[in-house]
């Protein structure tokens, strides 16, 4: 549900955290679930200090689908400097994933 609201940040930020908490409320989730889930959502693309688990791995999954086959080529056009992103993530897994996988992605235009 991270992504819920709409296609941009923007929209997920302010949109977002109301209908997840809306729909997990019917689901009868205690508050405090509800609490995280939406503020995961509200700061998703942040790196924030000291998260809580669940945040790291949304966080770092987040940036690994960057690297995947469905977006590397849209992240490619806005030169996007892969270091950096491989750099922000939390999990040292997370890290050795994204450089594996970015071996795989052609790097120059044909």
């Amino acid at each position: 549900m991270h992504d819920i609201g709409g296609s941009s940040i923007k929209e997920q930020y302010q949109k977002g955290p109301g209908i997840a908490s809306a729909l997990m409320k019917k689901l009868d989730y205690p508050e405090q679930t509800i609490q995280n889930v939406t503020e995961m959502i509200r700061k998703h693309h942040e790196k924030l200090i000291n998260p809580y688990e669940a945040f790291m791995i949304l966080f770092d999954s987040d940036q690994l689908v960057k690297f995947s086959e469905e977006e590397f080529v849209h992240y490619k056009a806005k030169h996007t400097n892969w270091n950096t992103i491989i750099d922000s993530m939390y999990h040292e897994n997370s890290k050795i994933l994204a450089r594996k996988m970015l071996i795989k992605r052609p790097m120059q235009n044909p």
